[in-house]
């Protein structure tokens, strides 16, 4: 932090050319860093080396891409591991690569823990990775009383609760925190929708709910998860923290065109920069399908691992970095959201 507030300093007042000098200078001299801590096998200055990169704001190479992912592996974050190896994979086609995110998918499950009680699994996986993994578990668990990640398919109990671990099929399991007692959910449109969400190992709470209604009709019920409620949009557009949109659509179909069109307009509507044509063709590639009545759609964000988006339980796309995220959640709560009624409802204001 010393040194970030000179830097500040110095791109703030040097002309526009000495300014991409100095960032171009800082980014060679973490980039160098992570090299050599990597190199003595500190793989947690790796880490932190890398979310000074992030932080700041750099669109980091399939080289460092690549060191990072090593790092979340001696770490133990498989879902940081995977985003990273698959954010390098979109820079470069590599079938050792593909093979490796491959072999991921298939030995590692997704599963939110929350509550307090001890984990345990019925059997001790022969890979390292996979017993880190477990490790990692339990240290969030320890320090958080919750884990949104991945841990190695088998069968484990959780506050003596047995569940199994399957890849492909997210898991929920939560044993009742005090301050969630007498919780009920928000029915709204004939949609359930909990109070409480676990977003990248941090617990949740509803900020509000809104309809998008196009003709009079309801299409689809948002939802908006952040650590603290907030009525003012920018915060929550800005803030780097774990934080949940859902969609569960209400109408009998949704046409594909209709919803890749939306979002290509919503986003047209914040601006497109040229560092973001790419992550949004693959978001609009993974929404490009029919939505009926039911189907639900789920965009967390994770700070250093990217926006995860899944629908009906399925993960179709991880985007990694801030901008993408900001631009996504300017598209529902910027200056011109779908409908200013449900821009109200996610922040909690609508009449």
């Amino acid at each position: 932090m010393p040194r970030l507030i000179p830097l500040l300093t110095l791109l703030w007042l040097a002309p526009p050319a000495l300014a991409d000098d100095i960032r171009d200078a800082e980014q060679e001299r973490l980039v160098a860093q992570m090299h050599s801590l990597a190199q003595k096998n500190v793989w947690q200055g790796v880490e932190r080396t890398y979310d000074q990169l992030v932080d700041q704001g750099y669109r980091v190479d399939r080289e460092t891409l690549l060191l990072a992912a090593e790092a979340a592996r001696n770490r133990g974050d498989v879902m940081s591991r995977m985003a990273r190896l698959v954010e390098a994979q979109y820079r470069q086609n590599d079938p050792a690569l593909a093979g490796a995110i491959e072999d991921l998918s298939a030995t590692f499950g997704r599963v939110q823990l929350s509550g307090e009680g001890a984990l345990d699994a019925a059997a001790t996986p022969f890979r390292p990775d996979a017993q880190q993994a477990i490790v990692f578990a339990r240290e969030q668990l320890s320090a958080e009383k919750r884990f949104d990640g991945y841990l190695p398919a088998g069968d484990y109990t959780f506050a003596g609760a047995p569940f199994t671990i399957t890849p492909g099929a997210p898991t929920v399991v939560r044993s009742t925190l005090p301050e969630e007692q007498g919780l009920t959910d928000l029915t709204l449109q004939g949609v359930s929708i909990p109070r409480r969400a676990t977003v990248g190992g941090r617990r949740l709470k509803l900020n509000g709910v809104g309809e998008r209604s196009k003709l009079g009709v309801t299409v689809y019920v948002g939802a908006l998860y952040v650590q603290e409620p907030e009525t003012d949009a920018e915060p929550l557009i800005r803030q780097d923290l774990p934080k949940r949109l859902t969609m569960d659509f209400v109408f009998k179909k949704t046409p594909r065109d209709a919803m890749t069109g939306a979002f290509s307009e919503g986003f047209d509507k914040v601006g497109r920069s040229e560092g973001l044509q790419e992550p949004i063709r693959r978001f609009l590639q993974a929404m490009d399908r029919d939505m009926e009545k039911g189907d639900r759609v789920v965009m967390d964000y994770v700070p250093g691992v990217g926006t995860l988006v899944s629908v009906n339980g399925r993960e179709v796309a991880r985007i990694e970095g801030r901008p993408f995220m900001w631009a996504l959640w300017g598209l529902f709560l910027g200056d011109e959201p779908p409908t200013k009624r449900l821009k109200e409802g996610l922040l909690g204001v609508g009449k």
